[in-house]
């Protein structure tokens, strides 16, 4: 690799430590690594720098294996040599490449992975902990967590992720084109993204990438491993991010965090009036429209020209007439503000109808007890007064029943119009 970098220095960069620094990570014990044992992997760690590296990586703090051979990789990512190569990472100003599979308390492993491979343990340790150790250790070293969109413990949520973020400025996430993931998944039927991920995304434009770790083959390769690059950047060639997110995600970020240029962004110009990326046309100025309207817009508008198409309408279709006010095709963020108050209105003069019917009262509460106010507050990790389906704890089949109006978000109004629905079909 590092010859083929040399002779086509603007198209190939070499990263490295893949095999012989993480060998040592997974083979020598947390608690007898030695002065020695530091000694030479830092050696070795300059010896990939000096070679021309660019970065550290693929890591593996937690890797299953897929099938018979593949192998299983198990430490925790505060592991004494984790922390050396975060510093080493932060003195060189290169990346590092962590692969582990997040893991929020003690895990049984399921019977499907021992049948994939006799490698797999039965139960995994919590790692979350020790990551955020990792991360917090040196904050001038730049971790790249891969594999998004592959997920097999159900705990790479995209509240975890968004939390992550907010809080360590030096993590960076990159998309994978293998989507294994059982509960999150970041693309849907495979053309479409979930909106939860697009707006952390979009929330963190400068934080993802595409192209660490996956694999780049020629298309007459007689080699097993799946061209998953072109899974992975479908992310940026499809209309699914606003145009400067997308064109960040495909090359900015990356080129940035390893500081190097193979392509130049005056190749790729951007649709005019798309460089406002974080609010579309209409939806300047802050604090003009509510979150709830411009979540929607971020995640309904994929071309991001600022206007949402039927074509991308996501809710019932007969509220997008209702919707569209000067019935010219294209939602705006003023026609979806006025609709939202409108409804919000025609709920609250239902309510205190069914209020004076009622007698009053305190609040309609759960079958076990809680308020929706209660249940919300106890769930809501991103604190915007509403459960997403990731937040939810409840039976996942009731979050369909209970999302009267098809946002993906559960409200206090929702919970309770439910409730009475379920108290009126018992007769009480």
């Amino acid at each position: 690799i590092v010859t083929i970098a040399k002779k086509y220095p603007t198209r190939f960069r070499p990263s490295g430590g893949g095999r012989s620094l993480n060998y040592r990570i997974h083979n020598i014990k947390p608690d007898r690594v030695d002065d020695g044992d530091r000694a030479a992997f830092i050696k070795r760690a300059e010896e990939i720098i000096a070679k021309g590296g660019v970065g550290f990586g693929e890591t593996a703090a937690l890797h299953f294996s897929f099938f018979d051979g593949h192998p299983f990789e198990e430490t925790q990512p505060d592991h004494p040599l984790y922390l050396l190569l975060a510093d080493l990472a932060a003195k060189y100003d290169v990346p590092l490449d962590l692969h582990v599979e997040a893991v929020a308390k003690k895990w049984t492993v399921p019977k499907e992975f021992h049948k994939r491979s006799p490698s797999n343990p039965n139960y995994v340790d919590e790692n979350l902990k020790a990551l955020e150790r990792l991360l917090a250790h040196n904050p001038k070293a730049k971790i790249i967590w891969v594999h998004l969109g592959m997920d097999s413990t159900d705990y790479r949520s995209p509240a975890l992720t968004r939390r992550l973020l907010a809080t360590y400025p030096n993590l960076n996430i990159s998309i994978t084109g293998s989507q294994h993931a059982r509960k999150y998944w970041l693309m849907i039927g495979g053309f479409r993204i979930n909106p939860e991920w697009k707006d952390v995304i979009v929330a963190f434009p400068d934080r993802f990438m595409i192209g660490a770790d996956t694999f780049y083959q020629p298309e007459n390769t007689d080699r097993e491993f799946p061209q998953n690059i072109k899974r992975a950047s479908k992310i940026v060639r499809l209309p699914l991010l606003p145009p400067a997110v997308a064109r960040k995600v495909a090359f900015e970020n990356a080129q940035r965090l390893f500081k190097i240029k193979l392509i130049n962004a005056d190749d790729y110009p951007l649709p005019g009036g798309s460089l406002q990326m974080s609010r579309p046309k209409g939806m300047a100025g802050k604090g003009k429209f509510s979150e709830q309207v411009e979540k929607r817009m971020r995640n309904m508008d994929a071309d991001g020209d600022g206007r949402v198409a039927r074509s991308e309408f996501t809710g019932p279709p007969n509220n997008f007439a209702r919707i569209d006010a000067d019935k010219d095709g294209f939602l705006t963020a003023q026609e979806f503000d006025a609709f939202l108050k409108k409804a919000k209105a025609h709920r609250a003069g239902g309510a205190q109808k069914t209020k004076l019917k009622q007698g009053g009262g305190g609040p309609i509460k759960a079958p076990n007890g809680k308020t929706a106010a209660q249940i919300i507050g106890n769930s809501d990790q991103d604190g915007d007064g509403k459960l997403s389906r990731a937040e939810f704890q409840g039976n996942p089949r009731a979050f369909p029943k209970i999302d009267k109006n098809k946002d993906g978000l559960l409200t206090k109004q929702e919970f309770e119009t439910f409730w009475r629905f379920l108290k009126a079909k018992q007769g009480g």
